[in-house]
């Protein structure tokens, strides 16, 4: 999430979500030179490049970037979200933000070694979100994410700082309390699709 533009009455905030897009073109191409490669017949093969070129498509297609202007003097938020495939509008009144939140967790995902040992890896996920009086929330930009070892201590308060940061601009710009919120002593384990996940 980055600021684009500020002045005394207008704050716009932009994010993109590039790496979503890079994944999915390089899995596309990865898919389509292995069907140019294997040229081959095999069922196998066939489901191979298909699921690439599918999966590598759809990140394209449905990653989306997030544009957010604040207009004090007309006391509108106006919230955008674009994708390949469409874009979605929605305005809000800044009398009813109730406060600007940053929310971290720790999540850990097996991840292999280049010598091919599965190691756990721990990620501290961040987000910020505009929170407003009747429990509406609006996303300020994409999940980001921080990785490091397993070791624990002071980085679980300072991951993702400049998300903090630039949320904490976004309270102070429209006169409302932040609050950073960080993980809770466990550590959120992933156990795949759904969301599901072990809490230690």
């Amino acid at each position: 999430m980055k600021i684009i533009e500020q002045n005394e009455n207008i704050l716009q905030l932009k994010d993109g979500n590039i790496s979503s897009i890079i994944t999915g073109v390089i899995l596309a191409v990865v898919g389509a030179v292995i069907g140019l490669l294997a040229q081959s017949s095999d069922t196998v093969v066939i489901l191979i490049v298909v699921a690439f070129i599918a999966i590598g498509a759809a990140l394209v297609l449905f990653s989306s970037s997030i544009n957010i202007v604040i207009d004090k003097t007309k006391g509108q938020i106006v919230y955008g979200k674009k994708r390949i495939v469409g874009a979605k509008m929605a305005s809000y009144q800044t009398a009813n933000v109730f406060r600007i939140e940053t929310r971290k967790e720790w999540r850990v995902q097996r991840a292999s070694s280049n010598k091919g040992i599965s190691m756990p890896r721990r990620t501290l996920v961040s987000q910020s979100f505009i929170v407003f009086k009747d429990g509406t929330q609006l996303p300020l930009g994409h999940q980001k994410s921080n990785s490091s070892g397993l070791s624990i201590g002071p980085a679980v308060f300072t991951g993702g700082s400049n998300e903090s940061a630039i949320a904490n601009q976004v309270a102070v710009f429209l006169g409302v309390p932040f609050e950073e919120i960080n993980p809770p002593g466990g550590i959120q384990i992933n156990l795949g699709g759904g969301g599901m996940g072990i809490r230690l």
